[in-house]
């Protein structure tokens, strides 16, 4: 059996204000870096299982997987949380100010990523993954790692929204004789 673990980014001054943080490179906070680090006891106690690791190129992910204790790490930019477009920086009440009934899952952003486009990008890196047989970490971001998960179940996207991740949280996936299954969901260190 073949584990991936998951892991969204610690902590960032956006995350704190309830900023949508997608493509601006905010780095993690010092609380984030607290978080990532309390991570490398649970890491170590599988790094002789864990054959990859990959990272989203963004400064907030990439510095999360080495706080966590890995020095091997592989940059893919399909990792890069969703491209906010119009919504880049403003919180979840300045959107809804202006679209009421707006949802990240179901509407994609304004003048940014569809859900299409990142149901796409995580169709993508599950086929990287699956590919290598092994146990696997990525460290990417909280939005691109729900729909990750939506697509590794075969699940609605819109049904992420029910799925909360937080910061320098772990998911564990699994690929059994070709069956992907959900282990456990935001574990916290």
């Amino acid at each position: 059996m073949t584990k991936i673990y998951v892991v969204r980014h610690g902590e960032t001054a956006w995350n704190v204000e309830g900023k949508h943080t997608g493509r601006s490179d905010i780095p993690i906070n010092s609380r984030g870096k607290e978080q990532a680090a309390s991570l490398q006891p649970f890491f170590a106690s599988l790094s002789s299982q864990i054959k990859k690791v990959w990272s989203s190129p963004l400064k907030r992910a990439f510095e999360t997987g080495q706080l966590a204790g890995f020095t091997d790490i592989q940059e893919d930019p399909r990792l890069m949380e969703w491209h906010y477009g119009a919504y880049e920086g403003k919180t979840s009440q300045e959107i809804h100010a202006e679209e009421p009934t707006w949802n990240i899952f179901a509407d994609g952003a304004k003048n940014g990523e569809s859900v299409e486009d990142v149901e796409k990008r995580a169709g993508e890196v599950i086929d990287m993954l699956t590919s290598f047989p092994e146990d696997q970490v990525v460290f990417s971001h909280g939005h691109f790692s729900r729909v990750l998960l939506m697509k590794w179940l075969s699940l609605p996207v819109e049904k992420a929204a029910l799925f909360s991740l937080g910061n320098a949280a772990v998911a564990v996936l699994q690929l059994s004789k070709e069956k992907r299954s959900l282990l456990q969901w935001n574990l916290q260190f």
